[in-house]
């Protein structure tokens, strides 16, 4: 009888991890969406009210300083987190994407992690730029990417600034913004 429910307890496990066998990842709150990303990247320890930042943060490093703008603004929105030392790097420091989180900012054009992550696109500029960016939130072998895409400096500020301040806006895995001045008035666009 103890074995049937062990059995039965591990098999109602796996199902929720599994995500009810429609093959979505799932995270605390559900399944996975960008308006809880934050949860997606953070260890808790059990002992104190800080967590400690589970992943990468990666710029290109051709990118300008816009992008390491931009990622210092998605930092530093992570309240009460711990950055280990090695939080932060270049994409050619990267040598294997797939063996952690990432936070990457920029775009195919100036960030490897992103041209691999969005399988390596001929035309690296496509559907970016004069108002235009994206934010995708990808779940593969088990670890989050988190897409911060814009070509100009003005695309990852607008870009960055929504993804820290109107996250309650981002419901989905996949959205599209334009904008014509800033990112107050940026339309934001759920795709998937």
């Amino acid at each position: 009888m103890m074995k049937k429910l062990m059995f039965g307890l591990s098999l109602l496990v796996i199902v929720l991890l599994v995500g009810c066998g429609t093959g979505e990842a799932i995270s605390k709150g559900g399944p996975i969406s960008i308006d809880n990303y934050q949860s997606l990247f953070v260890k808790s320890s059990g002992l104190t009210r800080s967590s400690t930042f589970n992943g990468i943060m990666v710029v290109g490093v051709t990118s300008t300083s816009a992008s390491n703008m931009a990622i210092t603004d998605i930092a530093t929105s992570f309240k009460n987190t711990i950055f280990p030392q090695d939080s932060l790097q270049l994409d050619s420091d990267i040598f294997d994407y797939t063996l952690s989180n990432i936070i990457a900012v920029g775009s195919p054009c100036d960030n490897t992690v992103i041209a691999h992550l969005e399988d390596s696109p001929v035309n690296c500029k496509m559907n970016l730029g004069q108002g235009r960016a994206f934010i995708k939130l990808k779940f593969i072998n088990n670890h989050y990417y988190l897409l911060v895409e814009g070509l100009s400096d003005k695309d990852m500020k607008v870009a960055s600034k929504v993804l820290v301040y109107r996250t309650s806006e981002l419901k989905g895995t996949e959205i599209f913004i334009t904008y014509t001045d800033e990112w107050t008035n940026a339309i934001i666009k759920i795709i998937k």
